[in-house]
C-alpha cells in the first residue's frame, strides 16, 4: 500500500471512488443485471423511455380496484364466503385510495398495481388463527395476509387499522 500524499491525493480520490462505486458492487451487480436480462432483453428494454420502463417494473399509481383483487385473490384455512373475510372485503371497499394503497404495501411489499391490473398481484388471505388481541400480519415475498378470525367486524375493522397504520408488512407468524 502507497501512502497517500498531495502528489498523489487526486488519484486516490479517483481509485477510492471507482473501487466503491464499481468494483465493490461489481459481482451483486452482475447478478441483478443477470436477472433483470433474464426478462427483458436488450432490444425491448431499449424500445422504452426511462418513464415507461419504471412503469412496466413498478406498476402503475393509479386506484386501486378492490372488486378486481378480491376477484384474484386466494385463500389458505379460509373460503371466500367465511364470514371474516367477507367483513374484510366490506371494510377495505369503504377505504381511501391511501388506506388501499397501505394495505396493497402492507401485503405484496408495494403500493402500486401492475401494468396488466390486480390480476397480477399475489394476494392471499390465510387464516391467522382463533380470535386473539393480535394485529393481522404478512408475508410480503408471499403476498399473504394473515388474518385471525376475529369475533366481530368491528376487531377486524381496528385490528387491521392499526396493522396498516404501524406495520411495514414484514411480519412473521
Amino acid at each position: 500500500p502507497q501512502a497517500v500524499t498531495n502528489a498523489n491525493r487526486a488519484q486516490y480520490v479517483a481509485d477510492y471512488i471507482f473501487w466503491l462505486t464499481d468494483k465493490s458492487i461489481r459481482p451483486q451487480y452482475t447478478a441483478f443485471e443477470r436477472g433483470f436480462r433474464t426478462f427483458l432483453k436488450p432490444k425491448q428494454v431499449s424500445i422504452h423511455t426511462p418513464g415507461s420502463l419504471q412503469t412496466a417494473i413498478e406498476g402503475l399509481r393509479r386506484e386501486i380496484d378492490i372488486d378486481d383483487l378480491r376477484a384474484s385473490t386466494t385463500y389458505d384455512g379460509y373460503s371466500a364466503e367465511h364470514h371474516v373475510v367477507r367483513w374484510f372485503w366490506r371494510i377495505v371497499g369503504a377505504y381511501s385510495h391511501e388506506q388501499k394503497c397501505k394495505l396493497l404495501e402492507f401485503v405484496t411489499a408495494t403500493s402500486r398495481v401492475p401494468v396488466n391490473g390486480a390480476a397480477g398481484i399475489t394476494f392471499e388471505i390465510r387464516w391467522g388463527g382463533p380470535d386473539s388481541e393480535r394485529l393481522p400480519s404478512s408475508q410480503t415475498c408471499f403476498g399473504a395476509l394473515y388474518l385471525p378470525e376475529y369475533d366481530s367486524l368491528e376487531k377486524l375493522s381496528l385490528r387491521l387499522g392499526i396493522a396498516l397504520e404501524h406495520g411495514l408488512g414484514f411480519g412473521v407468524v
